[in-house]
Parts: structure tokens; C-alpha cells; sequence
């Protein structure tokens, strides 16, 4: 075969497979940013939950059952502001500011999909939070 024909027939078979990759980074759409984060969310880490209020409050609780940590968030297009409270035990009035970016993906059946997220660091001092905060999480 001519140069030009192979290359037509590698297109025509790969270029269908490039769609194949695209749900992995495809973040959610602003307007269901603030939908997907209220809840309750499992660090892959270590266990620790993050729960996201309706009201704009979030608590850190440790699976160890060390001393939880409450404070204010804000939701900005697909970015996250996290803000712990004055009376804190780590980081006390510190604020953190991230980006959030969830997908769906397949637990042990691939009939059921959670929602998995990620907090991609913009600018945060508080090494604690941040430590935990780049892990991934999977929506309860």
C-alpha cells in the first residue's frame, strides 16, 4: 500500500478511539458544581470524611476520632474556597483555595457508579488540609 493510503486507514481506525479518553478529565458543569459537592464525601487515603452542607459549612472528621475540624466554603465557578473556623484545632481561620473536578467511575459492579472528586490545589498554607485535600474522594 501507498504511504497516503496507510495513513487514511490509520485515521479512520484510531481517530474513533480518541473519544474513548475523554470522561477522564471532563470536569462537571458549573451549574451542578455546587449539586455534587453538598454531601458527604471518603478520602481513598485514610478513611477521612468531608461533608459539604447545604448552608455553606463543611466538618472534617478523622477516622481515628481525633477532634473534627468545621469551617465556611464558597463555590466559584469550578473553583472551592475553604475557610476553617477561628477556633479550629488545625490551621484555625486559615483559608484554602482549590479546584474541583468530579467524574463518575465504577465501584467493584460496574452497574454502580459514584462519583469520585478531586481537590487540585490554586493556594493554601494549611499543610494538614493540604495533605489531604489533593487525595481522591468518593461521594457517598
Amino acid at each position: 500500500m501507498t504511504r497516503p493510503v496507510l495513513l487514511a486507514v490509520a485515521v479512520v481506525l484510531f481517530l474513533p478511539l480518541a473519544g474513548c479518553f475523554q470522561y477522564a478529565v471532563d470536569p462537571l458543569p458549573a451549574p451542578n458544581r455546587a449539586a455534587e459537592l453538598t454531601g458527604t464525601w471518603v478520602s481513598k487515603l485514610d478513611g477521612l470524611t468531608v461533608t459539604f452542607g447545604e448552608d455553606g459549612r463543611y466538618l472534617v472528621q478523622r477516622p481515628d476520632g481525633g477532634e473534627a475540624i468545621e469551617g465556611n466554603y464558597r463555590i466559584d465557578g469550578a473553583g472551592v474556597t475553604l475557610a476553617n473556623d477561628p477556633g479550629a484545632a488545625a490551621c484555625p481561620g486559615e483559608i484554602g483555595s482549590y479546584t474541583f473536578v468530579a467524574r463518575k467511575v465504577s465501584g467493584v459492579s460496574f452497574l454502580v457508579r459514584k462519583l469520585q472528586g478531586r481537590f487540585m490545589l490554586v493556594k493554601d498554607a494549611c499543610a494538614p488540609r493540604l495533605a489531604h485535600m489533593q487525595q481522591a474522594y468518593i461521594k457517598q
